[in-house]
Protein backbone atom coordinates (compact mmCIF):
# COMPACT_ATOMS: atom_id res chain seq x y z
CA UNK A 1 0.00 0.00 0.00
CA UNK A 2 1.34 3.45 -0.87
CA UNK A 3 1.96 6.17 1.72
CA UNK A 4 -0.84 8.17 0.10
CA UNK A 5 -3.39 5.36 0.50
CA UNK A 6 -2.24 4.64 4.04
CA UNK A 7 -2.84 8.27 4.94
CA UNK A 8 -6.31 8.09 3.38
CA UNK A 9 -7.22 4.99 5.41
CA UNK A 10 -5.95 6.61 8.60
CA UNK A 11 -8.03 9.69 7.81
CA UNK A 12 -11.04 7.53 6.99
CA UNK A 13 -10.89 5.46 10.21
CA UNK A 14 -10.36 8.40 12.52
CA UNK A 15 -14.11 8.75 12.89
CA UNK A 16 -13.92 12.56 12.98
CA UNK A 17 -14.67 13.56 9.38
CA UNK A 18 -17.29 11.73 7.24
CA UNK A 19 -15.10 11.32 4.14
CA UNK A 20 -17.79 9.68 2.03
CA UNK A 21 -20.14 12.57 2.73
CA UNK A 22 -17.52 15.06 1.48
CA UNK A 23 -16.97 12.87 -1.57
CA UNK A 24 -20.72 12.79 -2.27
CA UNK A 25 -21.04 16.56 -1.93
CA UNK A 26 -18.31 16.93 -4.53
CA UNK A 27 -20.29 14.72 -6.87
CA UNK A 28 -23.54 16.51 -6.14
CA UNK A 29 -22.29 19.98 -6.94
CA UNK A 30 -21.23 18.75 -10.38
CA UNK A 31 -24.66 17.20 -11.09
CA UNK A 32 -28.22 18.40 -11.43
CA UNK A 33 -29.67 17.38 -8.02
CA UNK A 34 -32.87 15.57 -9.04
CA UNK A 35 -35.10 13.74 -6.49
CA UNK A 36 -33.81 10.26 -7.42
CA UNK A 37 -30.23 11.48 -7.03
CA UNK A 38 -31.19 12.90 -3.64
CA UNK A 39 -32.43 9.44 -2.65
CA UNK A 40 -29.22 7.80 -3.85
CA UNK A 41 -27.14 10.29 -1.87
CA UNK A 42 -29.26 9.66 1.23
CA UNK A 43 -28.63 5.91 0.96
CA UNK A 44 -24.90 6.47 0.61
CA UNK A 45 -24.93 8.83 3.58
CA UNK A 46 -26.80 6.20 5.65
CA UNK A 47 -24.19 3.56 4.84
CA UNK A 48 -21.34 5.80 5.86
CA UNK A 49 -23.18 6.92 9.00
CA UNK A 50 -23.53 3.24 10.03
CA UNK A 51 -19.84 2.76 9.35
CA UNK A 52 -18.91 5.62 11.67
CA UNK A 53 -21.17 4.28 14.43
CA UNK A 54 -19.28 0.98 14.26
CA UNK A 55 -15.91 2.76 14.27
CA UNK A 56 -17.02 4.85 17.26
CA UNK A 57 -17.96 1.69 19.17
CA UNK A 58 -14.56 0.16 18.41
CA UNK A 59 -12.73 3.26 19.53
CA UNK A 60 -14.72 3.57 22.75
CA UNK A 61 -14.27 -0.11 23.60
CA UNK A 62 -10.56 -0.33 22.86
CA UNK A 63 -9.91 2.78 24.95
CA UNK A 64 -11.35 0.88 27.93
CA UNK A 65 -9.06 -2.14 27.54
CA UNK A 66 -6.25 -1.94 30.13
CA UNK A 67 -2.64 -2.32 29.08
CA UNK A 68 -0.63 -5.50 29.55
CA UNK A 69 0.94 -4.03 32.67
CA UNK A 70 -2.53 -3.32 33.98
CA UNK A 71 -3.48 -6.98 33.87
CA UNK A 72 -1.28 -7.52 36.92
CA UNK A 73 -3.11 -4.84 38.86
CA UNK A 74 -6.34 -6.74 39.45
CA UNK A 75 -7.51 -4.52 42.28
CA UNK A 76 -7.73 -1.51 39.99
CA UNK A 77 -9.58 -3.57 37.39
CA UNK A 78 -12.19 -4.58 39.98
CA UNK A 79 -12.64 -0.97 41.03
CA UNK A 80 -13.06 0.12 37.41
CA UNK A 81 -15.63 -2.61 36.85
CA UNK A 82 -17.65 -1.56 39.87
CA UNK A 83 -17.74 2.06 38.73
CA UNK A 84 -18.55 1.28 35.09
CA UNK A 85 -21.39 3.39 33.81
CA UNK A 86 -24.33 2.17 31.80
CA UNK A 87 -23.12 3.66 28.53
CA UNK A 88 -19.84 1.74 28.60
CA UNK A 89 -19.41 -1.75 27.27
CA UNK A 90 -17.68 -4.39 29.45
CA UNK A 91 -13.93 -4.79 29.08
CA UNK A 92 -12.07 -8.00 28.38
CA UNK A 93 -10.10 -10.01 25.87
CA UNK A 94 -13.21 -11.28 24.08
CA UNK A 95 -14.53 -7.76 23.44
CA UNK A 96 -11.06 -6.73 22.29
CA UNK A 97 -10.94 -9.68 19.88
CA UNK A 98 -14.43 -8.83 18.62
CA UNK A 99 -13.36 -5.25 17.86
CA UNK A 100 -10.29 -6.57 16.08
CA UNK A 101 -12.51 -8.81 13.95
CA UNK A 102 -14.85 -5.92 13.15
CA UNK A 103 -11.90 -3.75 12.11
CA UNK A 104 -10.70 -6.52 9.83
CA UNK A 105 -14.13 -6.97 8.24
CA UNK A 106 -14.42 -3.23 7.54
CA UNK A 107 -11.13 -3.22 5.65
CA UNK A 108 -12.95 -3.93 2.37
CA UNK A 109 -15.20 -0.89 2.78
CA UNK A 110 -12.25 1.38 3.49
CA UNK A 111 -10.40 0.17 0.40
CA UNK A 112 -13.56 0.54 -1.70
CA UNK A 113 -13.94 4.16 -0.60
CA UNK A 114 -10.37 4.95 -1.59
CA UNK A 115 -10.88 3.20 -4.94
CA UNK A 116 -13.99 5.31 -5.68
CA UNK A 117 -12.13 8.49 -4.75
CA UNK A 118 -9.29 7.62 -7.15
CA UNK A 119 -11.81 6.83 -9.91
CA UNK A 120 -13.53 10.18 -9.36
CA UNK A 121 -10.24 12.04 -9.59
CA UNK A 122 -9.55 10.32 -12.90
CA UNK A 123 -13.13 10.62 -14.14
CA UNK A 124 -15.10 13.59 -12.72
CA UNK A 125 -18.21 12.37 -14.61
CA UNK A 126 -18.52 9.35 -12.30
CA UNK A 127 -22.23 8.66 -11.68
CA UNK A 128 -23.96 8.44 -8.29
CA UNK A 129 -25.53 5.17 -9.38
CA UNK A 130 -22.10 3.62 -9.81
CA UNK A 131 -21.04 4.85 -6.36
CA UNK A 132 -24.18 3.42 -4.76
CA UNK A 133 -23.78 0.04 -6.48
CA UNK A 134 -20.18 -0.15 -5.25
CA UNK A 135 -20.94 0.42 -1.54
CA UNK A 136 -24.48 -1.08 -1.38
CA UNK A 137 -23.03 -4.59 -0.81
CA UNK A 138 -21.83 -3.44 2.63
CA UNK A 139 -25.28 -2.42 3.87
CA UNK A 140 -26.23 -5.87 5.22
CA UNK A 141 -22.83 -6.20 6.88
CA UNK A 142 -23.25 -2.85 8.65
CA UNK A 143 -26.76 -3.75 9.82
CA UNK A 144 -25.58 -7.08 11.25
CA UNK A 145 -22.64 -5.45 13.05
CA UNK A 146 -24.84 -2.69 14.44
CA UNK A 147 -27.43 -5.16 15.69
CA UNK A 148 -24.64 -7.09 17.40
CA UNK A 149 -23.26 -3.91 18.96
CA UNK A 150 -26.73 -3.02 20.25
CA UNK A 151 -27.02 -6.44 21.89
CA UNK A 152 -23.57 -6.04 23.51
CA UNK A 153 -24.41 -2.60 24.87
CA UNK A 154 -27.96 -3.42 25.95
CA UNK A 155 -27.42 -6.89 27.51
CA UNK A 156 -23.86 -6.27 28.74
CA UNK A 157 -22.63 -9.30 26.79
CA UNK A 158 -18.97 -10.22 27.29
CA UNK A 159 -16.63 -13.14 27.75
CA UNK A 160 -17.75 -16.60 26.60
CA UNK A 161 -21.27 -15.28 26.06
CA UNK A 162 -19.98 -13.56 22.92
CA UNK A 163 -19.17 -17.00 21.47
CA UNK A 164 -22.87 -17.80 21.59
CA UNK A 165 -23.56 -14.78 19.38
CA UNK A 166 -20.49 -14.94 17.13
CA UNK A 167 -19.02 -18.05 15.54
CA UNK A 168 -16.74 -16.20 13.11
CA UNK A 169 -13.80 -13.83 12.97
CA UNK A 170 -11.06 -13.60 15.59
CA UNK A 171 -13.44 -13.73 18.56
CA UNK A 172 -12.82 -17.51 18.50
CA UNK A 173 -9.11 -17.05 19.16
CA UNK A 174 -9.45 -16.13 22.84
CA UNK A 175 -12.01 -18.85 23.55
CA UNK A 176 -9.93 -21.63 22.02
CA UNK A 177 -6.79 -20.31 23.70
CA UNK A 178 -8.53 -20.61 27.06
CA UNK A 179 -9.90 -24.02 26.09
CA UNK A 180 -6.51 -25.42 24.97
CA UNK A 181 -4.68 -24.23 28.08
CA UNK A 182 -7.35 -25.74 30.32
CA UNK A 183 -7.72 -29.13 28.60
CA UNK A 184 -4.07 -29.79 27.71
CA UNK A 185 -2.22 -28.20 30.65
CA UNK A 186 -4.84 -27.74 33.37
CA UNK A 187 -4.06 -23.99 33.46
CA UNK A 188 -6.72 -21.34 33.87
CA UNK A 189 -5.27 -17.98 32.82
CA UNK A 190 -8.33 -15.72 32.88
CA UNK A 191 -7.63 -12.26 34.29
CA UNK A 192 -11.12 -10.93 33.43
CA UNK A 193 -13.04 -14.10 34.45
CA UNK A 194 -14.52 -14.44 30.97
CA UNK A 195 -14.14 -18.20 30.58
CA UNK A 196 -17.03 -20.45 31.65
CA UNK A 197 -14.78 -22.34 34.09
CA UNK A 198 -13.71 -20.47 37.23
CA UNK A 199 -10.93 -21.15 39.71
CA UNK A 200 -12.49 -21.28 43.19
CA UNK A 201 -9.03 -20.60 44.71
CA UNK A 202 -9.83 -22.95 47.59
CA UNK A 203 -10.04 -26.66 48.34
CA UNK A 204 -12.94 -28.55 46.76
CA UNK A 205 -15.34 -29.55 49.53
CA UNK A 206 -16.42 -32.59 47.51
CA UNK A 207 -12.96 -34.07 48.16
CA UNK A 208 -12.76 -33.08 51.84
CA UNK A 209 -13.37 -35.42 54.75
CA UNK A 210 -15.10 -34.01 57.85
CA UNK A 211 -11.88 -33.57 59.84
CA UNK A 212 -10.19 -31.83 56.87
CA UNK A 213 -13.17 -29.50 56.46
CA UNK A 214 -13.18 -28.70 60.18
CA UNK A 215 -9.45 -27.95 60.09
CA UNK A 216 -9.82 -25.58 57.12
CA UNK A 217 -12.73 -23.77 58.78
CA UNK A 218 -10.70 -23.31 61.95
CA UNK A 219 -7.79 -21.88 59.97
CA UNK A 220 -10.09 -19.45 58.16
CA UNK A 221 -11.59 -18.34 61.48
CA UNK A 222 -8.12 -18.05 63.09
CA UNK A 223 -9.17 -20.33 65.94
CA UNK A 224 -7.11 -23.01 67.58
CA UNK A 225 -8.70 -25.99 69.28
CA UNK A 226 -7.82 -29.59 69.77
CA UNK A 227 -9.14 -31.75 66.94
CA UNK A 228 -9.23 -35.49 67.13
CA UNK A 229 -7.08 -36.45 64.18
CA UNK A 230 -7.62 -39.68 62.35
CA UNK A 231 -4.85 -42.25 62.33
CA UNK A 232 -5.65 -42.90 58.67
CA UNK A 233 -3.78 -40.62 56.27
CA UNK A 234 -6.07 -38.56 54.09
CA UNK A 235 -5.44 -37.88 50.37
CA UNK A 236 -4.09 -34.46 49.27
CA UNK A 237 -6.42 -31.52 48.80
CA UNK A 238 -7.96 -30.90 45.38
CA UNK A 239 -8.37 -27.36 44.08
CA UNK A 240 -11.93 -26.28 43.43
CA UNK A 241 -12.93 -25.50 39.85
CA UNK A 242 -16.53 -24.76 38.98
CA UNK A 243 -18.73 -23.73 36.08
CA UNK A 244 -19.81 -20.11 35.72
CA UNK A 245 -23.28 -20.69 34.30
CA UNK A 246 -23.65 -17.01 33.34
CA UNK A 247 -20.73 -17.31 30.90
CA UNK A 248 -21.77 -20.62 29.32
CA UNK A 249 -21.84 -20.38 25.48
CA UNK A 250 -25.24 -21.14 23.97
CA UNK A 251 -23.87 -23.74 21.55
CA UNK A 252 -22.33 -25.95 24.27
CA UNK A 253 -24.32 -28.83 25.72
CA UNK A 254 -24.23 -29.65 29.42
CA UNK A 255 -22.52 -32.99 28.72
CA UNK A 256 -19.72 -31.32 26.73
CA UNK A 257 -19.32 -28.68 29.41
CA UNK A 258 -18.97 -31.34 32.15
CA UNK A 259 -16.40 -33.21 30.02
CA UNK A 260 -14.30 -30.05 29.64
CA UNK A 261 -14.45 -29.38 33.38
CA UNK A 262 -13.52 -33.00 34.12
CA UNK A 263 -10.52 -33.00 31.76
CA UNK A 264 -8.94 -29.82 33.10
CA UNK A 265 -9.48 -30.94 36.69
CA UNK A 266 -7.86 -34.33 36.03
CA UNK A 267 -4.86 -32.72 34.32
CA UNK A 268 -4.47 -30.39 37.32
CA UNK A 269 -4.63 -33.31 39.78
CA UNK A 270 -2.10 -35.38 37.82
CA UNK A 271 0.30 -32.45 37.44
CA UNK A 272 0.04 -31.78 41.19
CA UNK A 273 1.06 -35.30 42.22
CA UNK A 274 2.20 -35.04 45.89
CA UNK A 275 5.08 -37.45 45.17
CA UNK A 276 6.64 -34.87 42.85
CA UNK A 277 6.69 -32.24 45.59
CA UNK A 278 8.18 -34.53 48.25
CA UNK A 279 10.80 -36.46 46.31
CA UNK A 280 13.12 -34.83 43.79
CA UNK A 281 14.46 -38.17 42.64
CA UNK A 282 10.96 -39.37 41.93
CA UNK A 283 10.19 -36.18 40.02
CA UNK A 284 13.21 -36.55 37.76
CA UNK A 285 12.76 -40.24 37.12
CA UNK A 286 8.99 -40.34 36.82
CA UNK A 287 8.12 -36.93 35.45
CA UNK A 288 4.62 -37.33 34.08
CA UNK A 289 3.72 -36.93 30.44
CA UNK A 290 -0.05 -37.00 30.42
CA UNK A 291 -0.35 -36.82 26.65
CA UNK A 292 2.61 -39.15 26.00
CA UNK A 293 4.55 -36.60 23.97
CA UNK A 294 1.51 -35.58 21.90
CA UNK A 295 0.43 -32.54 23.89
CA UNK A 296 1.23 -30.14 21.03
CA UNK A 297 -0.60 -32.41 18.58
CA UNK A 298 -3.79 -32.29 20.66
CA UNK A 299 -3.29 -28.58 21.36
CA UNK A 300 -3.13 -27.80 17.63
CA UNK A 301 -6.09 -30.09 16.97
CA UNK A 302 -8.29 -28.07 19.31
CA UNK A 303 -6.79 -24.76 18.21
CA UNK A 304 -7.47 -25.52 14.54
CA UNK A 305 -11.22 -25.18 15.23
CA UNK A 306 -10.85 -21.42 15.66
CA UNK A 307 -10.08 -20.82 11.98
CA UNK A 308 -13.34 -22.30 10.70
CA UNK A 309 -17.04 -21.67 11.10
CA UNK A 310 -18.26 -23.35 14.27
CA UNK A 311 -19.42 -26.93 13.74
CA UNK A 312 -21.03 -28.44 16.82
CA UNK A 313 -20.47 -32.06 15.77
CA UNK A 314 -16.79 -31.51 14.95
CA UNK A 315 -16.31 -29.59 18.20
CA UNK A 316 -17.83 -32.39 20.29
CA UNK A 317 -15.83 -35.05 18.45
CA UNK A 318 -12.56 -33.21 19.13
CA UNK A 319 -13.40 -32.79 22.81
CA UNK A 320 -14.40 -36.46 23.07
CA UNK A 321 -11.13 -37.56 21.43
CA UNK A 322 -9.15 -35.61 24.04
CA UNK A 323 -11.32 -37.00 26.84
CA UNK A 324 -10.76 -40.61 25.74
CA UNK A 325 -7.00 -40.08 25.56
CA UNK A 326 -6.92 -38.53 29.03
CA UNK A 327 -9.19 -41.21 30.50
CA UNK A 328 -6.95 -43.99 29.20
CA UNK A 329 -3.91 -42.38 30.80
CA UNK A 330 -5.74 -41.91 34.11
CA UNK A 331 -6.87 -45.55 34.02
CA UNK A 332 -3.30 -46.77 33.51
CA UNK A 333 -2.06 -44.62 36.43
CA UNK A 334 -4.81 -45.98 38.69
CA UNK A 335 -3.97 -49.57 37.79
CA UNK A 336 -0.17 -49.28 37.98
CA UNK A 337 0.44 -46.76 40.76
CA UNK A 338 -2.85 -46.76 42.65
CA UNK A 339 -3.17 -50.58 42.73
CA UNK A 340 -6.86 -50.28 41.91
CA UNK A 341 -7.52 -54.04 41.97
CA UNK A 342 -6.02 -54.44 45.45
CA UNK A 343 -7.96 -51.38 46.57
CA UNK A 344 -11.25 -52.89 45.38
CA UNK A 345 -10.45 -56.19 47.10
CA UNK A 346 -9.83 -54.42 50.41
CA UNK A 347 -13.15 -52.59 50.08
CA UNK A 348 -14.86 -55.92 49.45
CA UNK A 349 -13.06 -57.56 52.41
CA UNK A 350 -13.77 -54.84 54.98
CA UNK A 351 -16.64 -52.61 53.87
CA UNK A 352 -18.66 -55.51 52.44
CA UNK A 353 -17.60 -57.89 55.27
CA UNK A 354 -15.86 -60.24 52.87
CA UNK A 355 -13.68 -61.39 55.78
CA UNK A 356 -16.54 -62.91 57.69
CA UNK A 357 -14.32 -64.70 60.22
CA UNK A 358 -12.77 -61.38 61.32
CA UNK A 359 -16.07 -59.59 61.91
CA UNK A 360 -17.68 -62.66 63.44
CA UNK A 361 -14.97 -62.78 66.11
CA UNK A 362 -14.85 -58.99 66.44
CA UNK A 363 -18.58 -58.68 67.19
CA UNK A 364 -18.44 -61.54 69.73
CA UNK A 365 -15.45 -60.12 71.62
CA UNK A 366 -16.54 -56.48 71.41
CA UNK A 367 -20.02 -57.12 72.79
CA UNK A 368 -18.57 -58.61 75.98
CA UNK A 369 -16.23 -55.64 76.59
CA UNK A 370 -18.39 -52.76 75.43
CA UNK A 371 -20.70 -53.02 78.42
CA UNK A 372 -17.85 -52.26 80.82
CA UNK A 373 -16.65 -48.97 79.27
CA UNK A 374 -17.99 -45.41 79.21
CA UNK A 375 -19.46 -43.76 76.13
CA UNK A 376 -16.37 -41.58 75.61
CA UNK A 377 -14.02 -44.54 75.28
CA UNK A 378 -16.21 -46.88 73.22
CA UNK A 379 -14.52 -46.07 69.89
CA UNK A 380 -11.02 -46.42 71.35
CA UNK A 381 -11.91 -49.81 72.81
CA UNK A 382 -13.59 -50.98 69.61
CA UNK A 383 -10.47 -50.01 67.61
CA UNK A 384 -8.22 -51.85 70.03
CA UNK A 385 -10.41 -54.97 69.88
CA UNK A 386 -10.58 -54.79 66.09
CA UNK A 387 -6.79 -54.56 65.68
CA UNK A 388 -6.10 -57.28 68.26
CA UNK A 389 -8.65 -59.63 66.71
CA UNK A 390 -7.17 -59.10 63.23
CA UNK A 391 -3.62 -59.60 64.52
CA UNK A 392 -4.55 -62.90 66.20
CA UNK A 393 -6.30 -64.21 63.07
CA UNK A 394 -3.83 -63.07 60.38
CA UNK A 395 -0.59 -62.69 62.34
CA UNK A 396 2.32 -61.19 60.43
CA UNK A 397 1.24 -62.51 57.04
CA UNK A 398 -1.42 -59.87 56.41
CA UNK A 399 -1.32 -56.36 57.86
CA UNK A 400 -3.85 -54.70 55.61
CA UNK A 401 -6.09 -54.20 58.66
CA UNK A 402 -3.70 -51.43 59.75
CA UNK A 403 -5.07 -49.27 56.92
CA UNK A 404 -8.48 -49.19 58.59
CA UNK A 405 -9.85 -47.38 61.61
CA UNK A 406 -13.28 -47.60 63.24
CA UNK A 407 -15.01 -44.32 63.93
CA UNK A 408 -18.42 -42.86 64.56
CA UNK A 409 -20.13 -39.56 65.30
CA UNK A 410 -22.46 -39.26 68.30
CA UNK A 411 -22.26 -42.94 69.11
CA UNK A 412 -24.90 -44.23 71.53
CA UNK A 413 -23.63 -46.53 74.28
CA UNK A 414 -26.88 -48.49 74.20
CA UNK A 415 -26.67 -49.11 70.43
CA UNK A 416 -22.97 -48.72 69.52
CA UNK A 417 -23.37 -50.57 66.21
CA UNK A 418 -26.00 -48.21 64.79
CA UNK A 419 -23.57 -45.53 63.57
CA UNK A 420 -20.30 -47.38 63.44
CA UNK A 421 -18.16 -46.52 60.39
CA UNK A 422 -14.76 -47.49 59.11
CA UNK A 423 -12.08 -45.19 57.66
CA UNK A 424 -9.69 -46.33 54.96
CA UNK A 425 -6.37 -44.96 53.73
CA UNK A 426 -6.94 -43.98 50.10
CA UNK A 427 -3.81 -43.33 48.06
CA UNK A 428 -3.31 -40.88 45.21
CA UNK A 429 -4.82 -40.89 42.56
CA UNK A 430 -7.64 -43.19 43.69
CA UNK A 431 -9.15 -40.31 45.68
CA UNK A 432 -10.48 -38.99 42.35
CA UNK A 433 -12.94 -41.89 42.23
CA UNK A 434 -13.19 -42.88 45.91
CA UNK A 435 -13.98 -39.41 47.22
CA UNK A 436 -15.81 -38.74 50.54
CA UNK A 437 -19.33 -39.05 49.11
CA UNK A 438 -18.52 -42.46 47.64
CA UNK A 439 -16.92 -43.62 50.89
CA UNK A 440 -20.01 -42.42 52.74
CA UNK A 441 -22.10 -44.84 50.67
CA UNK A 442 -19.64 -47.65 51.41
CA UNK A 443 -19.97 -46.85 55.12
CA UNK A 444 -23.74 -47.11 54.93
CA UNK A 445 -23.31 -50.56 53.38
CA UNK A 446 -20.78 -51.51 56.06
CA UNK A 447 -23.05 -50.37 58.90
CA UNK A 448 -26.03 -52.28 57.49
CA UNK A 449 -24.13 -55.51 56.91
CA UNK A 450 -22.50 -55.29 60.35
CA UNK A 451 -25.86 -54.94 62.08
CA UNK A 452 -27.25 -57.77 59.98
CA UNK A 453 -24.32 -60.00 61.01
CA UNK A 454 -24.78 -59.04 64.67
CA UNK A 455 -28.49 -59.85 64.44
CA UNK A 456 -27.60 -63.26 63.02
CA UNK A 457 -25.12 -63.88 65.86
CA UNK A 458 -27.69 -62.79 68.48
CA UNK A 459 -30.34 -65.13 67.03
CA UNK A 460 -27.92 -68.07 67.06
CA UNK A 461 -26.97 -67.26 70.64
CA UNK A 462 -30.65 -67.15 71.57
CA UNK A 463 -31.14 -70.51 69.89
CA UNK A 464 -28.26 -71.98 71.94
CA UNK A 465 -29.80 -70.62 75.15
CA UNK A 466 -33.17 -72.10 74.27
CA UNK A 467 -31.67 -75.49 73.48
CA UNK A 468 -29.41 -75.67 76.55
CA UNK A 469 -31.92 -74.10 78.96
CA UNK A 470 -34.26 -76.20 81.09
CA UNK A 471 -37.15 -73.74 81.18
CA UNK A 472 -40.10 -74.34 78.91
CA UNK A 473 -40.26 -72.05 75.84
CA UNK A 474 -43.56 -70.94 74.44
CA UNK A 475 -44.19 -72.48 71.04
CA UNK A 476 -44.96 -69.08 69.50
CA UNK A 477 -41.63 -67.70 70.67
CA UNK A 478 -39.86 -70.75 69.27
CA UNK A 479 -41.63 -70.35 65.92
CA UNK A 480 -40.88 -66.62 65.79
CA UNK A 481 -37.20 -67.22 66.48
CA UNK A 482 -37.01 -69.89 63.79
CA UNK A 483 -38.70 -67.65 61.23
CA UNK A 484 -36.37 -64.76 62.06
CA UNK A 485 -33.33 -67.03 61.78
CA UNK A 486 -34.55 -68.28 58.41
CA UNK A 487 -35.11 -64.72 57.15
CA UNK A 488 -31.82 -63.29 58.44
CA UNK A 489 -29.71 -66.29 57.31
CA UNK A 490 -31.14 -66.19 53.79
CA UNK A 491 -30.90 -62.39 53.54
CA UNK A 492 -27.31 -62.44 54.73
CA UNK A 493 -26.39 -65.23 52.28
CA UNK A 494 -28.16 -63.48 49.40
CA UNK A 495 -26.37 -60.17 50.00
CA UNK A 496 -22.92 -61.66 50.53
CA UNK A 497 -22.95 -64.34 47.82
CA UNK A 498 -25.55 -63.55 45.17
CA UNK A 499 -25.05 -59.77 45.19
CA UNK A 500 -21.62 -58.73 46.48
CA UNK A 501 -19.46 -61.67 45.41
CA UNK A 502 -21.23 -62.13 42.08
CA UNK A 503 -21.03 -58.44 41.16
CA UNK A 504 -17.43 -58.19 42.37
CA UNK A 505 -16.42 -61.07 40.09
CA UNK A 506 -18.09 -59.34 37.15
CA UNK A 507 -16.29 -56.10 38.03
CA UNK A 508 -12.86 -57.80 38.00
CA UNK A 509 -13.60 -59.40 34.64
CA UNK A 510 -14.75 -56.12 33.05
Amino acid sequence: MSIKNAARISFLTSGTVPVMQIFLKTLIVTRIFTPWRRKIAANDNRNHSDYHKIVAFNKKTLNQIPSVEGLHQMSSIVENTETMTANKVPTGLYINAFCGGVHKVLEGYRKETIRLEDMFLQNPQLSLTFVLSSVEKYRNLFQILLSMIRVIEKDNVHGCLLIGRLHKYSINTIFYRHLCNWIIYGDLVDAFEEFFIVDGKTADENFLYPEQLAEIMMESNSTHSLLKKSKVRRPPLVRKFLINWRMLPMFMSEETMESILFMGRIVWIVRNDPKQSTCDRYQIKYKRDIWEGKDMEYYKKVQSLESQTFNKIEFQQTIEECRIKLTKYLWSVMLDEGNLIQHLQLIRDYYALGRGELFQQFITVAENHIKEVTSDSIIQNLNFIFLETARKIYGENDKTYLKFELTSSNIDRRIPWARLQINFEIKWPLHIVFHPKVMELYNKLFCYLLRLRKTQIDLHRLWAEHVSGKQRIDRRVWTLRQNLMFLVNNLQYYLQVDVIEAQFSLLLKA
